[in-house]
């Protein structure tokens, strides 16, 4: 990874103990997954520890930056 990506880590903690991934996907869980992946040209990985699920996505800063301009 480099200055021109940008990466967030999400970590639930504190909830009931994770044995693994849900049985299917919900709204929530397709919507992040086209934000991320078709819209902004990034990459999203899903973890699902026992304490609980952790989400880590990059997107390049470029895609960001674009998002700003188009609000504008």
């Amino acid at each position: 990874m480099n200055s021109d990506t940008y990466r967030m880590v999400w970590k639930e903690t504190g909830g009931a103990p994770v044995s693994g991934p849900p049985a299917g996907e919900g709204f929530g869980s397709r919507l992040i997954t086209l934000s991320v992946q078709g819209q902004l040209g990034g990459t999203l990985q899903r973890r699902w520890n026992e304490a609980g699920l952790e989400v880590e996505l990059t997107v390049p800063v470029a895609q960001l930056n674009r998002s700003v301009t188009l609000r504008r």
